[in-house]
This record gives C-alpha cells, sequence and structure tokens, in this order.
C-alpha cells in the first residue's frame, strides 16, 4: 500500500509541473458504487479518498454526478434526499470539515429500463481551496424504500481546471446548517434563524453566502414541499435578497420519470441538482456583521414539513482582473445530457457567460460560426455586475448541410478591451443534426380533455411562425390534422402544456389521454414518421431539417390511427407500444410471442388511464418478435425486430 500511495502521489506531483492554464485534471472518488438506503436509519453514507493535485492555482472546480441502475439490480424507486459532502483533508486523522457541497434528489426511477443514465453536473469552484492533496468525499442516500435488489450505480468525477481564480480564497464560515420545523405556531422556524454575527478578515473584499434550501415533507396544507413561500436575507437589517423558494418540474431534463416528477415543489425537482442561491456583498475588511435568513410567516396544522438550509459564508480578496469574462456554459448546441431538451438544433446558438473580473461589463463581442469558415460576429450589450451571468442568444447562424460540424464561439473584447483572461474564453462542441422531414407533412393532433392547456407552432430560422394551432379554440377529443408546406431550411416545432402534465400522465387520469405525431403525406394512416411522448410535463421542442420530398404524396382526409404501433422498431431490447387514445377505454391484453409463437411477455393495462407501455426484451436474443394486443376481442399484431 505504500509503494502504490507513492507512485500515486508521483503521478499528480508530475501532473502538476506539467499542468498549465486551461488544463483539467479528474479525479474519480467513487466509480460506479452501488447505492442503497438503510431503512432502519433513513441515511446511508459511502465514503472515499481522492488525491486532488497540490500546488496549483484553480480557475474552476466541476463534479459530474453519473448515475446507472447497478448490474443486476432495478433503478432507486423514490425521490429523496443525496448529498456530497467534504469531510477531511490531508488525512484520516485530520478534523471533520463536513461541508455540504452538492444537493441532489434522485430521480422516480421505477419505469428505468437496465441501459438507464443520466449525468448531472455542478460548479463548485467556491470549494477549490478544500479539493488539494487527499481528500475524503462522503456520499450520503437519504430514504427508507428496500436496500435489496433497488438501488443507484454512482460515479463522481471531479474536473479541477488549472488557472487564476476570480479572487483568492480568504476564509470559510459555516452558519446554519440543519432541517426546521416549519409551521409549528409551538415552534415557530425564526426562533431558529435568528441573526447570526461574523467578522470580515483583515485581506477581504467581497463575502460571499452560499444558500441551498429546500422544503420537504407536509402538513395538512401540503407545506413544506408543495407550499410557494419566500425567503428573504438580510445583512446589517438591510434586506439583500428576496426569492420564492419554489421550482418549477415540467422543465425537467430527465423526462418522463414513474412518479410524480411533473409537481413544482419547495425548490427542488425529482433527478435533479438543487441549485444554490448566491448573495454577494463587498464589504469593509476586519469589521463586525449580520447576516440574518427570514421565512414568510405561516401557520400549519397537523405534523409539520421542514425547511432543509445550509448556509456558507465565504470570504475572498479582490478579484484578480477587471475585465474578465468567461463562457460559463455551451447550452446548445450541446451534447450535454441537461440540456437535452434544446437539443439537437440547427440554429441559434445559446450560452451563458460570467463576469469574473471587478469592471461591470456593458458589452462583450464574440466570434462565432463553425471551425475552418469565416466567422460572425455579435456585439452583447447589457449590465452585467461582478459574479453574475448572463444568458444569450447569437443570432443570424443556422445550418441545415454541413456534415460534422464544429460549432465554436469565442470571446474577441469585453468592454471594447481585450479580455484579460483568454483561458475560459472559448467553447466548443461537435453539432449532430437534427430529424429531417419532408418540406410537407401532417402535423396529426388528437385533443385530450384539457386542449385549451396546450399550444404548438412551427417557426422558421427567422422565427416566424409559419403554422400553429390554439387549443382554445380545439374540441376535447378530437383529432386536428394540420398540413405543413414550407421551403427546406431549419424549422422548430414546440408544443406546450399549461397544465404541466403534457398530454397524457398516469396522476391526472381526468385530462384524458392526447396524441401528437408527424405522418408523411400520402402513407397509411397507422404509418408515421415521428411519435412525440405524451408525457412530456410543460413542453417539447424540435429542431428539424426539412427538405424537397423525394416523392409526393396527396393529403389524406381525416381517419382513425391503427389500434397500437410499436416503435422504435428495429431496437436493441426495448420498444414502446402506444394504444389509440380514442379507442373505447376498457382492460387490454398487451402479449409478446417469439417465432416459435412462445409467449415471452404479458401485460394487463387500462387504456383510459395508460396508453404508453414500456416493453423491455433486452433480455432476449436478436431476431423477430411479435406483439398482440387484444381489446374486446379485436387483435392488432405488430412485428418487431430486436437488432443488437
Amino acid at each position: 500500500m505504500k509503494k502504490l500511495s507513492v507512485f500515486i502521489l508521483s503521478l499528480f506531483a508530475c501532473l502538476t509541473m506539467s499542468a498549465n492554464p486551461g488544463d483539467t485534471i479528474h479525479v474519480v472518488t467513487h466509480n460506479n458504487v452501488t447505492v442503497v438506503t438503510n431503512p432502519g436509519m433513513g441515511t446511508n453514507s459511502y465514503f472515499a479518498w481522492g488525491q486532488f493535485p497540490q500546488n496549483i492555482s484553480v480557475r474552476k472546480v466541476y463534479v459530474t454526478m453519473k448515475y446507472r441502475c447497478p448490474s443486476g439490480m432495478a433503478c432507486g424507486e423514490w425521490d429523496y434526499l443525496d448529498y456530497l459532502k467534504i469531510r477531511r483533508r490531508g488525512g484520516v486523522d485530520s478534523a471533520d470539515k463536513n461541508i455540504e457541497a452538492v444537493r441532489f434528489i434522485t430521480p422516480y426511477g421505477n419505469s428505468f429500463g437496465a441501459t438507464f443514465s443520466f449525468d448531472w453536473h455542478m460548479d463548485i469552484t467556491d470549494y477549490a481551496t478544500f479539493l488539494h492533496d487527499s481528500v475524503e468525499i462522503e456520499y450520503i442516500h437519504t430514504g427508507y424504500e428496500t436496500n435489496v435488489g433497488r438501488g443507484w450505480a454512482v460515479t463522481l468525477d471531479f474536473s479541477i481546471i488549472e488557472g487564476t481564480p476570480d479572487a483568492d480564497f480568504s476564509s470559510f464560515t459555516q452558519l446554519i446548517d440543519g432541517s426546521y420545523s416549519f409551521g409549528n405556531p409551538a415552534d415557530p422556524i425564526e426562533n431558529h434563524l435568528t441573526p447570526l454575527s461574523f467578522t470580515t478578515t483583515n485581506d477581504q473584499v467581497f463575502s460571499k453566502f452560499r444558500i441551498l434550501h429546500t422544503g420537504h415533507g407536509s402538513d395538512n396544507n401540503y407545506c413544506s414541499e408543495f407550499c410557494d413561500k419566500w425567503r428573504r436575507v438580510y445583512i446589517d437589517g438591510n434586506l439583500e435578497h428576496q426569492r420564492n423558494r419554489w421550482r418549477t418540474c415540467g422543465g425537467n431534463a430527465l423526462y418522463p420519470q414513474g412518479g410524480t416528477w411533473v409537481y413544482d415543489r419547495g425548490n427542488w425537482c425529482p433527478g435533479n441538482v438543487v441549485y444554490p442561491d448566491f448573495v454577494q456583498k463587498f464589504l469593509p475588511p476586519a469589521t463586525a456583521h449580520t447576516v440574518d435568513i427570514d421565512m414568510q410567516t405561516y401557520t400549519g396544522s397537523g405534523s409539520y414539513g421542514n425547511e432543509v438550509i445550509n448556509t456558507q459564508l465565504f470570504q475572498f480578496k479582490a478579484p484578480n482582473h477587471a475585465n474578465d469574462v468567461g463562457i460559463e456554459e455551451l447550452i446548445r448546441p450541446s451534447k450535454i445530457k441537461e440540456y437535452i431538451r434544446y437539443n439537437p438544433v440547427c440554429k441559434d446558438p445559446e450560452l451563458q457567460i460570467k463576469n469574473h473580473g471587478s469592471n461591470t461589463v456593458t458589452s462583450v463581442e464574440f466570434k462565432y460560426g463553425f471551425e475552418g469558415t469565416t466567422l460572425q460576429t455579435h456585439v452583447w450589450n447589457g449590465s452585467l455586475a461582478f459574479g453574475d451571468t448572463a444568458t444569450l442568444s447569437l443570432p443570424g447562424l443556422s445550418w441545415t448541410n454541413t456534415t460534422n460540424p464544429k460549432f465554436i464561439s469565442y470571446i474577441s473584447m469585453v468592454n471594447n478591451a481585450t479580455d484579460e483572461y483568454r483561458y475560459d474564453d472559448t467553447a466548443r462542441s461537435g453539432v449532430i443534426l437534427p430529424m429531417q422531414y419532408d418540406t410537407a407533412f401532417v402535423i396529426f393532433f388528437a385533443t385530450n380533455n384539457t386542449p385549451y392547456e396546450n399550444m404548438y407552432t412551427v417557426t422558421d430560422a427567422n422565427g416566424n411562425i409559419v403554422l400553429s394551432r390554439d387549443g382554445n379554440n380545439c374540441t376535447p377529443n378530437t383529432v386536428y390534422k394540420d398540413t405543413l408546406r414550407v421551403s427546406p431550411g431549419c424549422y422548430k416545432f414546440k408544443i406546450t402544456d399549461a397544465g404541466g402534465d403534457g398530454l397524457s400522465w398516469w396522476a391526472n387520469t381526468s385530462q384524458g389521454n392526447g396524441i401528437l405525431r408527424f405522418k408523411k403525406i400520402g402513407t397509411p394512416a397507422a404509418v408515421f414518421i415521428k411519435t412525440v411522448g405524451a408525457d412530456f410535463g410543460s413542453f417539447y421542442e424540435e429542431h428539424m431539417v426539412l427538405r424537397i420530398p423525394t416523392t409526393v404524396g396527396v393529403e389524406e382526409s381525416t381517419t382513425m390511427v391503427d389500434e397500437m404501433i410499436v416503435y422504435p422498431n428495429p431496437s436493441e431490447g426495448k420498444f414502446f407500444a402506444e394504444i389509440n387514445a380514442l379507442a373505447k377505454p376498457g382492460h387490454e391484453i398487451i402479449t409478446v410471442s417469439d417465432i416459435l409463437g412462445k409467449e415471452i411477455y404479458r401485460s394487463t393495462i387500462n387504456s383510459s388511464v395508460q396508453n404508453l407501455v414500456t416493453i423491455d426484451l433486452s433480455a432476449f436474443d436478436n431476431g423477430a418478435y411479435f406483439v398482440k394486443y387484444n381489446s374486446g376481442g379485436k387483435e392488432t399484431v405488430k412485428k418487431i425486430v430486436i437488432s443488437k
């Protein structure tokens, strides 16, 4: 063991010596660790040491959390609180720091198959001072579900990017770390959220408060998880920050999930990280101050929910640069799973920038386009204070015919001057072209019981609406067919649902089941080129490249769709059987048989509640199989092919 430790230390010493600004070092602490609950305690901890780089200046630190279904096990079922904490640095005898760096809510995974995977990433640069040398990381998984045959495979991958920090670290103070009953008249939360005193260090220039705050549990009014209440932050008695402790979930990147994933909640969503709030204040050095967090006055009844609050104070020296803007995120085009709702695209690059310098930024000049071509120029104008971010689109760029294009964007000027730190000024991404359709096709839309919640549009590369349908003018449970006829180019289709629960959702059977499909003109009624999953939450959008069709068909009249369609076909083993939502509801049977007639799968459903069935045949061999749907004595049979 001693020889191995020396080798690892030597390796990182070499990495440290050879590293340059902008270089990234990866440290994996938890590698595909199987994480399960401890039902007896409600919490389970997984510790691991990581050898982080020494003696380097750090610009950025990200952690990527990779979730999978464990081998031979099902994914975790419930939305539980998980934490990533920094425990010790330097060795097992060092002091326990107990610093919460990431809070995460696990997804409803009971509908995920064996091949499920998803990644989330978080900027944890504020903790860079603790991520040097040997560091112990604790991953905490809470909850009470069975720990037999169900859990998560978790990997924690830290990305340490060398470079000059925004400002040098001065000190860290843990201010609040607890779970507090909310709405209890016998013990109001303000008994615990009292003003806290702190003193700025001698070399401090600005203080940064990092707040992780989520509401959980329920009283008779569904508070704290399902109540929208405000939180305020006072510094020296002055109101510095106010926001509602609330988060909408219908646009979650990971969708659909098995449970009530679309419900808005107390600042969290199932299957996502909890985003911290930041309050930044320039304060004189070596002076005394107070910070006070207040919650909206509320009195509940019955059992009470809890507000889980963690507040940390970071103090930093003066910013290291005056004019310094970095590209924080390339949202589109992007292959990052957290931006899956917005990708792939064929126009409208979008990115997020941050002001890392002391000067307020009023203009940023960008160069962007495709590598190897003449780049375009765009100047963003606004007002961006130190530490603030802005999200913007780069206009006038669309791509429909390029082969494997490589998008690039970089910052060329800040406040009409050269950016003082250039190593995070550039963003690159390979581009995956979106689906291609004919310039004329049919949008098949079967409304549910609440069509007034829906609206869809098709816009061209300039943002002009070329086709739309407003659900306020639609009749419930009716088929509408709109034929799109446009010139070749890049277009975007988008449908919204004001209720936040798509066209069909198991927890809201009263809205019924809607259908949205794209269909090529002149083909049989049941032949579709695209079926949009009805459980999409608040919205579904898709960029598309429209091309001149090779054949021209005749537009057909409105007809009833087939009783069942199965897609994708062929697949590696996972299929979706979609039942005609306009058919007579009742209890139906779906079976799958091999070519010899042996039944290998059977499911009984109620089409009035469930019109999309997941059939996982990934354990079976390549070949042809037959899906049979029996409804009231009428049988529909579809041939499917497994091709791995």
